[in-house]
């Protein structure tokens, strides 16, 4: 291509930054100086370089390349589009004398695939194989490697074609390298520095969207994505999980069911592989939250897996910390709203860490790293829970293990609050269809939950979200369900709720109102506790304690609840409350 090469070596920088626009300073001949159109410039410090290698630079904002960088940057184009407008404001064929000795080009992604295979550092790769426990042919068929990025941006040479194409994949992006004080036309920073582990991530159309880079050399971040990448876009692992449905070689049932495929939702790549090395389908969301597109990528899979005369069952896995069960609790009525569009099922493979353990997270990774595949498998098995009792969980603050009894030896007061958590989580869908949906029967494998109190929980939430439309269902729920669990101790403790959410801005300021308000929170709400006040006082019933126990941390604390008298440290002992919308 040394035909463009020579024509634009005579063309003048200068002449051409005038036609794209740029200010040039009077004066100075060599180099000319112009305002640099790359940042809020005020002084001119481009510099523009005439002569046999002509260049820009800014000693500023530091941006520089040779012609065909500077037509780019100002066009927005890419190489060959560079090459039109030169062509076309100089009447010049460079686009086709440059086309003559270009043959076809491979996909940058899969050229870069091909050297980093070609020079994978096979004894590395064996040393982290066996320090992440997984067998050197799992990693080789995910077409995970031990390469350097730099390497391959080097291995490019002077082919501005396909650096564009790099840059525009993520590979690199322009600026000074940082390897060589010397200025020069073409300068590409790798998306990772030194000797990585580079994973593929592909789409569910098995075609290479980008590339994670696991550090194990270094200082800073352990794992770097090519540049512009949106993990929320995609889910790793995909593309396999939908090969497995399309080929149905094996059953992938964890009960050998032949209608069912069972597929586990984790967070981490390494999470996904090492299920996938059990022989289990896994995708990784990488990280705890789950996106629009990545549900509706779940939905095609449950899809997919339809046509091919298999249902959908979804299990999340997520790290046992307080990331991973607030993701988990985030994810699940997404995909139980979506699963009833797509006919899949929901649960959720709960792990607990124990009392006394020093870990603060376990991820599937690590839990299952140790274990032979019919181990695993039973691991699982006997950590499913059903969704409703993992929803329950996280919103009580309590163990997976156990949480159904949990539900059950909740006081009056106590399922007020659980109700109203619920309520919130759930607003806005279609929670009336969900329930329906979600009545255990023998195609799921989590058990039925062994809580009346948490399925007439459930029920009655269905039915309020099925007669009211609006947005905060919590406050259409003013009394505790069943009338065997109705107290004026709940009727108060209720009113003070809805008084605290009535009143204050949750999202900047968490206290509880503060005492001159108290009273007035309570007018505001009385009126829906039409007989609260006729037997209730401050000093009745447990409410005083357990009012206390709700109170949050913090300075603003109050001691004591405060009476409609105003009297703070101590319960009035005197008179009723008798609040109305009147006073």
């Amino acid at each position: 291509m040394a035909d463009w090469k020579d024509e634009i070596s005579q063309l003048d920088i200068v002449d051409i930054a005038e036609k794209l626009g740029l200010q040039l300073a009077p004066g100075r001949r060599s180099p000319r100086l112009a305002i640099c159109p790359f940042h809020n410039d005020t002084q001119p410090s481009l510099h523009l370089y005439q002569g046999k290698d002509p260049h820009y630079h800014c000693f500023t904002c530091h941006e520089h390349g040779d012609t065909i960088e500077l037509v780019k940057q100002r066009q927005n184009v890419d190489f060959a589009g560079a090459l039109d407008w030169l062509a076309s404001v100089y009447d010049l064929s460079l686009r086709q004398r440059g086309s003559r000795s270009k043959a076809p080009r491979q996909d940058i992604r899969q050229r870069a695939q091909a050297f980093w295979r070609e020079t994978n550092d096979l004894a590395g790769m064996k040393l982290f194989a066996q320090a992440r426990k997984f067998e050197l042919e799992t990693l080789r068929s995910a077409g995970i490697v031990m390469g350097s990025a730099e390497a391959f941006l080097a291995s490019l040479g002077q082919d501005r074609a396909a650096l564009d194409e790099a840059v525009a994949a993520g590979l690199g992006y322009a600026g000074d390298s940082g390897l060589s004080p010397s200025m020069r036309s073409v300068s590409l920073t790798p998306f990772v520095r030194g000797e990585s582990v580079l994973i593929p991530i592909a789409n569910l159309r098995a075609r290479t969207a980008g590339y994670m880079a696991r550090r194990v050399v270094g200082d800073g971040p352990k794992y770097l994505f090519t540049k512009g990448f949106k993990k929320s876009d995609l889910l790793y692992r995909g593309d396999e999980v939908r090969r497995r449905i399309d080929a149905a070689r094996e059953l992938a049932a964890l009960d050998g069911a032949a209608d069912r495929f069972d597929l586990f939702l984790v967070e981490g790549v390494f999470d996904a592989l090492r299920l996938e090395s059990l022989g289990l389908p896994a995708v990784a969301l990488f990280g705890a939250s789950i996106s629009d597109k990545q549900v509706e990528a779940i939905s095609e899979l449950a899809e997919l897996a339809l046509a091919a005369g298999r249902a959908l069952r979804v299990h999340l896995f997520f790290d046992a910390d307080k990331a991973g069960r607030r993701g988990m609790a985030d994810a699940l009525p997404r995909l139980l709203h979506k699963g009833l569009e797509a006919s899949f099922l929901v649960d959720v493979v709960g792990v607990d860490i124990k009392e006394g353990d020093d870990r603060t997270k376990i991820d599937p990774d690590e839990l299952l790293a140790d274990l032979a595949p019919l181990t695993a498998r039973q691991t699982i098995v006997d950590a499913l829970v059903p969704a409703l009792d993992a929803l329950a969980a996280v919103s009580l603050n309590h163990a997976f293990v156990g949480v159904a009894g949990a539900v059950e030896a909740l006081d009056a007061g106590g399922s007020i609050i659980f109700q109203n958590r619920l309520a919130r989580r759930l607003q806005k869908l279609d929670w009336p269809a969900i329930w329906q949906n979600l009545v255990p029967d023998e195609t799921t494998l989590g058990a039925r939950s062994e809580s009346g109190l948490l399925t007439r929980t459930y029920g009655r939430l269905s039915q309020e979200l099925e007669r009211t439309s609006s947005d905060d269902v919590a406050r259409n729920l003013p009394e505790p369900f069943g009338a065997e669990e109705r107290s004026a101790d709940a009727a108060l403790l209720h009113a003070m709720i809805l008084a605290r959410e009535s009143a204050c801005d949750r999202a900047a300021d968490r206290h509880w109102p503060g005492v001159a308000d108290w009273t007035c929170h309570l007018r505001f709400v009385w009126w829906c506790h039409d007989d609260a006040h006729r037997n209730l006082s401050f000093r009745q019933g447990p409410q005083v304690l357990f009012l206390l126990d709700l109170l949050p941390e913090g300075q603003d604390r109050l001691q004591r609840p405060v009476c409609a008298h105003g009297h703070s440290r101590q319960p009035c002992r005197r008179t009723p409350v008798r609040a109305s919308v009147h006073d």
